[in-house]
């Protein structure tokens, strides 16, 4: 794929007061050097290398004070860096940091207009644009004030409108497309996914894994400045989770700034054969296996879901097959379910299960809960093949008569 975004070798170095006395010990950090007796040389950014094919979505996640601002504001053209080169193909545009790209005593619509010039779009274009631009961002009565006598809610409506309507071909966004109530979260989200439909490349900053895992293709994970890892998005997600850095499915947060009431998975069990809750269950091809599925709905009203579960082999991460099914749950207590797997397909190895609850009928990637580490299944086959397989595919034979 053609790349829309190469960056290499990325440094950014700033000059911060020097730490004395009690600071000192606690100020340590590698990306700190003496530079004089007032002033430390801090290394933000250190050789920074990365590329974003055209098309595609990378996630950008790290610790706080990892670079991750920083780099987005280079990118952005905020600022400068000290070493590197950057290659961006098409035009660029940004969604970073509240209130950034606009001019406090413009009005919201000079505002939208003076960002329309920057991205060198002509006016009769914004003229067109500008009534989807207020009615997205539901600031029909406050479009005439200043911007400075906005809210930090009411900024970040207008710069996700802005930079959702004017489309550019590389859009780069912080942490700032997560503001807003629970209803504009779950539009933004909707927009989002709709502009990565269109083909637009995107790199999205957020402390939030849930909304990553949606919507990135590959994630680069920033620690100190530097590349931790780079891949794709669930791989490094779920390392990233296991490091303690974050939570990664079901988060609170999530939920409520989609407005979706409260569904979780409690619990995933095996029945057949018995096994203890995160042990591994041990099954032959064309045995059976069946699961204990709880479902726990604390809503006021009941629930349609559709249950997925989905089986990935642990050696490669390719996920082989997946079952899919709707439930009715009752408000305000756990539903459970026996899923009966009859016939195991499955060869010999190791698999990991995937389970993930979602309103029903919802088009849009959006989840109440979802759990990649549901349980594990390792598959004995007393015979093996000499030949690698990762399905036994049912058959029967017919013999023709001459």
């Amino acid at each position: 794929m053609t790349p829309a975004i190469e960056i290499t070798g990325l440094s950014k170095r700033f000059r911060v007061a020097a730490a004395r006395g009690p600071r000192r010990a606690s100020a340590a950090d590698p990306r700190r050097r003496p530079l004089n007796r007032r002033h430390d040389l801090f290394h933000a950014l250190r050789q920074v290398s990365f590329t974003v094919a055209q098309g595609r979505t990378l996630g950008l996640v790290g610790p706080n004070g990892s670079g991750k601002s920083t780099l987005l504001k280079i990118l952005g053209g905020v600022m400068q860096a000290d070493a590197g080169t950057i290659r961006m193909t098409g035009r660029v545009g940004a969604l970073l940091e509240l209130g950034a790209g606009f001019h406090p005593d413009l009005s919201g619509i000079d505002n939208v207009y003076l960002n329309g010039a920057l991205l060198g779009i002509p006016g009769r274009e914004i003229d067109r644009l500008l009534p989807e631009i207020i009615r997205f961002a539901e600031l029909e009565r406050f479009m005439d004030l200043p911007v400075k006598h906005f809210s930090s809610g009411m900024t970040a409506r207008l710069g996700f409108a802005l930079a959702a309507q004017l489309a550019p071909d590389i859009l780069l966004m912080d942490e700032t497309f997560a503001t807003g109530d629970a209803r504009f979260q779950a539009r933004a989200l909707g927009r989002i996914s709709e502009m990565k439909g269109q083909g637009r490349t995107m790199i999205l900053v957020s402390h939030n894994l849930d909304m990553l895992l949606q919507l990135a293709d590959e994630v680069l994970w920033l620690e100190q400045g530097a590349v931790r890892a780079i891949g794709p998005a669930r791989e490094i997600l779920v390392e990233y989770r296991e490091r303690g850095h974050a939570r990664l499915f079901g988060s609170d947060q999530m939920l409520a700034r989609l407005g979706l009431e409260g569904v979780r998975i409690e619990r995933v069990a095996w029945a057949e054969p018995a096994a203890d809750v995160g042990a591994t269950a041990r099954v032959a091809p064309g045995g059976v296996l069946a699961l204990r599925i709880a479902l726990r709905h604390e809503g006021d009203h009941p629930a349609r879901v559709r249950l997925e579960l989905a089986w990935q082999r642990q050696r490669d991460g390719l996920v082989l097959g997946q079952t899919r099914c709707e439930v009715e749950l009752e408000p305000g207590g756990a539903t459970e379910r026996t899923l009966v797997f009859r016939d195991w397909l499955l060869e010999e190895g190791h698999w990991n299960l995937a389970a993930a609850v979602a309103p029903a009928g919802e088009p849009r990637p959006v989840f109440y809960d979802r759990l990649l580490d549901a349980g594990q299944v390792e598959v004995q086959t007393p015979a093996p093949l000499e030949l690698p397989a990762a399905a036994r595919i049912p058959a029967r034979w017919e013999v023709a008569e001459n």
